[in-house]
């Protein structure tokens, strides 16, 4: 029996979760389909970002942290892998936001980001 496997989203974890499916299963054992609908300001819609690590969400940053390793290392796509900066922008309604992506980041070992205050 033919067995059909879908990945919602093409993004970082779903193309990642292809990658690995497409590693352990036979092409005649089951067929990958993979959908998508993405937002203009996604990642996987911009050729300049493949993902983002900074959440709110420990886990999510956690699982974002380990794709980011992942596409790094990984052979088939770590030639493609380029880190780059970026400079994000938070209006003080936002402030919280900010607050929980830091104390996310110290959580898991790593320091919170660089602030600059600008007030306008």
């Amino acid at each position: 029996m033919d067995k059909t496997i879908y990945i919602i989203g093409y993004g970082v974890f779903g193309l990642s979760a292809a990658l690995h499916l497409s590693k352990v299963i036979s092409e005649t054992s089951a067929k990958l389909v993979i959908l998508s609908h993405p937002s203009p300001q996604s990642p996987s819609n911009d050729i300049s970002k493949i993902v983002r690590i900074d959440y709110a969400n420990v886990d999510r940053m956690k699982e974002a942290l380990h794709a980011q390793g992942f596409w790094k290392n990984d052979v088939l796509f770590s030639r493609f892998y380029q880190s780059v900066g970026r400079v994000i922008v938070y209006d003080r309604s936002n402030l919280s936001t900010l607050n929980s992506i830091d104390e996310s980041r110290r959580s898991i070992g790593k320091s919170a980001r660089l602030r600059f205050d600008k007030s306008i």
